[in-house]
């Protein structure tokens, strides 16, 4: 897809596991509020699509409501901001359709990274817990 069909941003597909916020609780629940609050800094020239793990409910409720209900309240903000997608289970987002990758390891990390597209994988959990 060129860019002028998108408006000369780049599309970042942002994927984000439950396994990250299963084991570091709030620290990663912080951290994609950080990321979500740096891309929209640069929406006009970048366009987001986050994409949370399709089985985030299944996964993340029973281990810890608390968390997923923040999740759930942060989720429904992106959607209200409307400046970034929200990728639902129901959606497709196809690798091709990318510029780049951000976010936790993964199919679509693996799939755009074999398209020769950059892919950050924000795996990093040695920042300082007071950030």
């Amino acid at each position: 897809m060129s860019e002028k069909t998108h408006g000369g941003r780049k599309r970042v597909l942002y994927f984000t596991d439950a396994a990250p916020l299963m084991i570091h609780g709030k620290r990663a629940l912080d951290k994609i509020r950080k990321n979500l609050s740096y891309f929209e800094s640069v929406s006009d020239t970048v366009e987001l699509y986050w994409k949370p793990y399709e089985y985030m409910e299944e996964k993340l409720s029973p281990v810890n409501e608390t968390l997923y209900e923040e999740l759930c309240d942060m989720e429904k903000e992106f959607q209200n901001a409307g400046w970034g997608h929200y990728v639902s289970q129901d959606d497709v987002v196809l690798p091709e359709d990318m510029d780049a990758y951000v976010g936790d390891p993964g199919a679509y990390a693996y799939h755009i990274s074999q398209l020769r597209k950059p892919t950050f994988i924000t795996d990093d959990w040695s920042f300082d817990e007071k950030e």
